[in-house]
């Protein structure tokens, strides 16, 4: 007897210092896991703080890119004033020259006119000549030969003086339309020496605005560019910056949930005092194993509920398992610590994912309904230290009854 007891407490001696054991091991991995998230915190901090300072100094870059942009901007300024000034005076010498090419032409049929009629006067001139020397002929051969001869004398000198008379205004007309002549002639050659010089002028006019055009063109490209690629950079930095906020939102939030789940105290203190999970008509009690549901519900209650009805969190715990499991459509497990586990079955809509940290009376989900039964059932179990126990010595007053 006192061998078996001895044997008994040697037992139990180890158990506790294994037990002990466990919770130093537990203990230390988590502090170890504190340390390790606090060394991934931190780094990502200095981090941010480097992709912040490269934030500031690109957003400097991109200040000063504005302030020398004011100063293209007014070259800018001044190209487009140039280029309209060219416009103005290529528009003006384009203007000229067909001013000009319309007096040449002018002058050219002035001209013409004028050698048509100096040709003209030639032509009569030329025809008197011709008739003064038939008239000196008559005078001689009729020169007192009869009384008839002295009319003819008389008649021809007559002619002679007439013809004489428009001799000398055909003599004038003629002088005066080859001076004038000469002077058409002389400002046509300054007509057309002008008219070479204006289209002299507009080519280069031309040529000095293809320029300034360029210039405006490679100014304008330049700033365009250079914007551009600040811009991008600037973007790629704040996506990287939101990317690592994120991340340490994300390592905070595991952090906090590591010290939720080192406070948990598990389902025992809690017997008699938790809220149901959802409302609704209890159709299979724990254990019950007359019950036609006691293959699918042997290990915890089936609840028949409304349509939509949604499922609450009876403790905070921590979700270990939210997704499709076989017999039980999607299937939530939150872990209240110290070996508690409350599980949440035919599920249709799930609102958690592995790793939360929910609350008490926190929404879930919301219940299924079941094919072969037509109807919403919700399936509900407890375990404590890894067996499954009754869920309503848990609950304060189950609201399914």
């Amino acid at each position: 007897m006192n061998n078996q007891f001895l044997c008994t407490k040697n037992r139990i001696i180890r158990l506790a210092g294994l037990v002990v054991v466990l919770l130093l091991l537990t203990d230390n991995t988590f502090s170890q896991g504190k340390k390790e998230l606090d060394k991934v915190i931190k780094d990502r901090g200095q981090q941010i703080h480097i992709l912040i300072s490269e934030r500031k100094s690109t957003q400097s870059l991109i200040d000063e890119l504005k302030r020398q942009e004011w100063g293209v901007l007014e070259v800018l300024k001044v190209l487009n004033e140039n280029i309209k000034t060219n416009l103005i005076r290529l528009n003006s010498i384009v203007v000229e020259i067909e001013t000009l090419e319309e007096d040449i032409q002018l002058t050219s049929n002035k001209i013409e006119g004028l050698t048509i009629q100096i040709e003209e006067d030639k032509k009569s001139l030329h025809e008197q000549l011709f008739a003064l020397f038939y008239l000196r002929k008559v005078k001689k051969m009729t020169l007192f030969l009869a009384v008839n001869s002295f009319k003819d004398y008389f008649r021809n000198k007559q002619l002679l003086q007439r013809n004489t008379e428009l001799d000398a205004l055909t003599i004038n007309r003629l002088s005066e339309n080859l001076a004038e002549l000469e002077l058409e002639v002389e400002y046509q050659k300054a007509q057309k020496a002008k008219l070479v010089e204006l289209r002299q002028s507009r080519e280069e006019q031309k040529k000095l605005l293809a320029f300034e055009r360029q210039q405006q063109f490679t100014y304008l490209h330049h700033i365009r560019q250079d914007r551009s690629l600040r811009v991008k950079y600037l973007r790629a930095v704040q996506v990287e910056l939101e990317k690592l906020n994120d991340a340490i939102h994300s390592l905070e939030i595991k952090k906090e949930n590591e010290k939720k789940t080192k406070r948990f105290r598990g389902l025992y203190r809690y017997k008699y005092s938790l809220p149901s999970p959802v409302k609704g008509k209890l159709v299979h009690r724990f254990g019950r194993k007359s019950s036609r549901f006691y293959t699918l519900a042997k290990r915890g209650v089936l609840v028949e509920t409304l349509e939509s009805q949604k499922v609450n969190s009876i403790l905070q715990g921590k979700v270990v398992w939210s997704g499709p499991f076989h017999g039980y459509r999607n299937l939530i497990i939150l872990d209240h610590g110290k070996g508690s586990l409350s599980v949440y079955g035919n599920l249709d809509e799930v609102f958690v994912i592995v790793d939360d940290v929910v609350d008490q009376s926190v929404p879930l989900g919301t219940v299924a309904f079941n094919e072969q039964e037509e109807k919403y059932l919700f399936y509900f179990e407890t375990r404590y230290n890894k067996r499954a126990v009754n869920p309503e010595q848990w609950l304060k007053k189950p609201t399914w009854n």
